[in-house]
């Protein structure tokens, strides 16, 4: 099994210590459960760059924001999480039918610190090899008639053109 990207805990390392400021400003109190001190190890040199890290945490609370929106509108939306990488928005936001996609080795590490069984709102996390399995036809037994929205946070940067072309044709 491939290892999960170093930028998986980068950006949850960002969460875990916005979460213990005394104004955090996405305040994911769950982050800190993805990090151990391997973890901890890799976050260290990017620890210093206080206005990426702050920039990291405020995505995270624009698009927290933007979730928490819709969900007051609709609660029984459909969110999908493409490259879910340690997010915890499921267990962070009130309302919606959450579904989670990403490599099998992030599922791995994330299931057993955080147990789908364990979110307050409907949850499945859905295993994709990226490299050997098409994402439409992983996506094909969950396409809902009714609203939705995906979520796509840092993943595009890692993307060339074509892959982005075919992850919105599939979106």
């Amino acid at each position: 099994m491939k290892p999960v990207s170093k930028t998986a805990f980068y950006c949850t390392g960002v969460r875990a210590l916005d979460a213990r400021r005394a104004r955090p400003i996405c305040g994911d109190q769950y982050a800190e459960r993805f990090m151990d001190d391997e973890a901890w190890r890799a976050f260290e040199p990017f620890r210093q760059f206080t206005a990426p890290n702050v920039s990291n945490a405020t995505r995270a609370r624009i698009i927290d924001d933007l979730v928490r929106e819709r969900l007051a509108v609709t609660p029984d939306l459909r969110v999908i999480l493409i490259g879910a990488g340690f997010d915890s928005r499921a267990f962070r936001l009130k309302g919606g039918r959450w579904l989670e996609v990403d490599e099998p080795q992030v599922f791995a590490w994330k299931e057993p610190r955080l147990p789908a069984a364990e979110s307050p709102n409907p949850l499945i996390r859905l295993p994709v090899d990226f490299t050997t399995e098409r994402l439409a036809d992983r996506l094909q037994p969950f396409a809902d008639p009714g609203p939705v929205v995906i979520i796509v946070e840092g993943v595009l940067m890692y993307l060339d053109e074509a892959r982005i072309r075919e992850l919105l044709r599939t979106l």
